[in-house]
């Protein structure tokens, strides 16, 4: 799985809603985008000239720079702090059982080391296993 699906399988996962960017009135055969954007930027659809209009289906079209400055989807694979984000999203259940997969995870990356050295590897694992195992935790990793 690339680091780029991880990022969109995760982001979806905490509520991120896919929107397309417009086509410019000047050049209509000029590509559509699409991005992801964080749920809480959803609250002001429709009440701000960003949100332009609604497209067919569940994606909307919303203005590309305000998506950029205000939207960027995390490097969840990458970055431990918004692994943490993901992790907090989960229900108590979930993250137990997160911890269930992130020591598979370390497991499988060094099966020679022993339960006891298992744990502190987890505990330090890095972003990329923390985001295979929330992955593999909701069922999306492949």
């Amino acid at each position: 799985m690339t680091k780029k699906d991880q990022r969109i399988a995760i982001a979806e996962a905490c509520g991120w809603k896919w929107y397309k960017t417009p086509r410019s009135v000047q050049n209509p055969k000029e590509s559509q985008y699409r991005t992801l954007c964080l749920p809480s930027l959803h609250e002001h659809e429709g009440q701000s000239a960003v949100w332009l209009q609604r497209a067919a289906g569940v994606e909307k079209i919303a203005n590309l720079k305000f998506m950029v400055d205000n939207g960027r989807l995390p490097d969840f694979p990458n970055d431990l702090n918004a692994m943490h984000g993901a992790w907090m999203l989960l229900n108590e259940q979930d993250q137990c059982e997160f911890r269930n997969e992130l020591d598979k995870v370390v497991h499988r990356k060094f099966p020679e080391a022993g339960k006891h050295r298992r744990e502190t590897l987890a505990a330090n694992a890095t972003a990329a296993d923390r985001a295979e195992a929330f992955l593999r935790l909701i069922g999306k990793w492949r």
